[in-house]
């Protein structure tokens, strides 16, 4: 499934970005406008699998190879359980957003997608 990106109107953030199939499959450039954004609050549904998975976010618009670039930032979402991560000032990402969701192995490292389905959502500003 792809990534999918709804407007909000009248709130902090934009856009949420939803991707309720979330792999190692990199996704590139997901912010309206080829580039810039800021993160605000990052939700990882992993109910659905017996290992960790990461969500690694790329500064970067394109050029990503999964388990060699290494990632801008990383979000941790245990094993069988839903996590919600908030910021109040937002979380930067001056080039561009692309992603990717690992199971196991935290860091540039790692290329197993995650047995099942991961989901994910993510409220981000264009700037």
């Amino acid at each position: 499934m792809a990534a999918v990106l709804s407007t909000i109107p009248g709130s902090l953030s934009t856009y949420v970005l939803s991707d309720i199939a979330a792999d190692g499959t990199i996704k590139h450039d997901v912010v309206p406008g080829g580039g810039d954004g800021v993160i605000y609050t990052v939700c990882i549904d992993n109910t659905a699998n017996t290992a960790d998975c990461y969500l690694k976010i790329y500064d970067v618009t394109s050029g990503v190879t999964v388990g060699t670039t290494a990632p801008h930032m990383q979000f941790w979402a245990p094993a069988g359980q839903k996590i919600q991560y908030n910021t109040t000032l937002g979380l930067t990402l001056p080039t561009g957003f692309s992603y990717a969701v690992i199971a196991r192995t935290p860091g540039t490292p790692g290329t197993t997608n995650p047995t099942s389905a991961v989901k994910v959502y993510v409220t981000v500003d264009a700037i």
